[in-house]
C-alpha cells in the first residue's frame, strides 16, 4: 500500500512540481514505510512462521529446503 502511495506521489510531483502535497520527501517516507513493513517481521524473527505457519519450508544458505519446527 505504501509502495503504491510512494509511486503515486512521485508521479504527482512529475506532473505538477509546484504542488506542496506532492513533495519527493513524502514519496521517500512512504517508500521507507513500505520497506519497514516488509523488513520488521524478519528482524523480529517472526516472519516466516507468522505469515506461513509453523510447517513452512524455507531455503538455507546452500539452497536446500528445510522445514521450520
Amino acid at each position: 500500500m505504501f509502495a503504491m502511495l510512494a509511486i503515486n506521489k512521485l508521479v504527482q510531483n512529475h506532473r505538477n512540481p509546484h504542488d506542496p502535497s506532492a513533495r519527493p520527501a513524502t514519496a521517500i517516507w512512504f517508500g521507507v514505510a513500505a520497506a519497514l513493513f516488509i523488513a520488521v517481521p524478519e528482524f523480529l524473527g517472526m516472519g516466516v512462521t507468522t505469515f506461513f505457519g509453523s510447517g513452512a519450508d524455507t531455503t538455507s544458505v546452500d539452497g536446500t529446503l528445510r522445514s521450520i519446527n
